[in-house]
């Protein structure tokens, strides 16, 4: 199925091109994170050999459906038209990611970014919470047909938990299940908070009305629900602690609003807590016996995601090298998926990538207490939890996600733009 972003993205990528050919301009601004990025891409799709040469050797997760269904029928190892079709998604995803580099060539260019991300996460929290609110008075049937005027097919989506104050918790929106959600959350979470955490001077000129945006993305993701949104926020909150010290320079954030902060959000979940305990249901037992058992695989998906986890690195363990190629085997995580179909060398070059990006991103933080310098410091947030996120709670679907390769290009943006411009008034 052909996702709205990807339509879009496809037709970018075609103008851009069509474009570049017209004008004789199709080049691009060279960076070390450019070639790593090109040089995993063709890891990938060198890996695909592997599926050939290892035939035969190896169970894997070869289709969609049902985990619990596709983990009791694996099937044996085979170079198949599945090795062909998967790798088009970062071949795709890499190329959005260069021409989205290429085309944000100013400060006003990654400024309109950032506020995109930003209310990509408002407008998925009201859809959240306009669900919430239809479910709760008995409409959720007009939830499913607004949905539906964004999908191609049938919807399939689940109701909200029941909660003390109606059905809010767990809501599916636009971006899909509660943990596909939380992701966008997350980027626009890291957006506001470095934007709020740099000059004052600066906040409204880059994001308006960031306080406000800040609280009810927070509300958001504490309705969320989902153990990958509350796993994105534990990792945001250590980083955060962490962030003010690492990007240290010309300028840097102070300890005193990442107090502020901390303590809002604090307010906020003491209010949550305090919702469910009211209801009679316990918030410590709640996180114990939910979301931590989930994330340590004893209870709800938690289980299946250990299983199919563990079955990724049995797999990874007899072809260490190259994996068994692109797209041979499924997984729910996308860390288990790049170690057992790309192995030690694809993972590496995925990181190496990454790294870059984020490195380039964190250089501009340090060096500049202008705009650039507090976008450059807002990607630095985010990039951290997000790729957390990806790496233990989604599989090859990292790669396929439009956002992921934007976050990417956006931090190698904003380097060549800090390198290009003269000055950053």
């Amino acid at each position: 199925m052909i996702n709205g972003f990807q339509f879009f993205g496809s037709l970018f990528i075609a103008r851009c091109v069509i474009d570049g050919l017209w004008t004789k301009s199709l080049h691009f601004r060279s960076s070390s994170s450019k070639v790593a990025g090109l040089i995993f891409i063709a890891v990938c799709f060198f890996s695909i050999a592997m599926a050939a040469v290892r035939s035969g050797s190896v169970q894997v997760l070869a289709q969609g459906g049902k985990w619990s269904e596709v983990y009791a029928n694996l099937e044996t190892l085979r170079l198949s038209v599945q090795n062909f079709t998967q790798v088009i998604f970062p071949l795709w995803g890499f190329l959005l990611y260069l021409f989205l580099a290429r085309e944000m060539k100013s400060v006003s260019d990654l400024k309109t970014a950032l506020n995109i991300l930003v209310w990509a996460a408002v407008v998925l929290g009201a859809s959240s919470v306009l669900g919430g609110v239809l479910f709760t008075i008995g409409q959720g049937g007009l939830y499913r047909d607004l949905l539906s005027l964004f999908s191609v097919g049938p919807v399939n989506i689940k109701a909200p938990g029941v909660g003390t104050f109606g059905q809010f918790f767990r809501s599916y929106t636009l971006a899909g299940e509660p943990g596909d959600t939380s992701l966008y959350y997350l980027t626009g979470l890291g957006a506001l908070v470095g934007v709020t955490l740099m000059s004052a001077s600066n906040t409204g000129k880059i994001i308006p009305h960031t306080r406000v945006k800040l609280a009810f993305i927070v509300f958001s993701l504490i309705i969320n629900g989902s153990t990958a949104g509350y796993f994105g926020m534990f990792l945001f909150v250590m980083w955060l602690l962490l962030a003010p010290i690492f990007v240290s320079g010309r300028y840097s954030a102070s300890f005193r609003p990442v107090v502020k902060l901390l303590l809002g959000g604090g307010v906020l979940l003491v209010v949550a807590g305090a919702t469910l305990e009211i209801g009679g249901v316990s918030f410590i037992e709640w996180v114990q016996q939910y979301h931590v058992a989930k994330f340590q695989g004893e209870a709800g998906s938690g289980q299946i995601r250990r299983t199919v986890m563990l079955h990724g690195l049995d797999i990874f363990l007899k072809n260490p090298i190259l994996g068994v190629g692109y797209g041979s085997s499924l997984s729910l995580s996308f860390g288990a998926f790049l170690i057992s179909n790309l192995g030690i060398v694809g993972t590496s070059l995925f990181f190496i990538f990454v790294f870059l990006s984020f490195r380039n991103a964190s250089y501009v933080a340090r060096s500049s207490g202008q705009e650039i310098g507090v976008i450059a410091f807002s990607i630095v947030l985010i990039l951290p939890p997000f790729m957390g996120v990806l790496l233990t709670g989604m599989g090859a679907f990292a790669l396929n996600l439009g956002i992921t390769w934007l976050l990417l290009a956006m931090a190698d943006a904003t380097y060549q733009v800090f390198k290009t411009r003269p000055t950053f008034a």
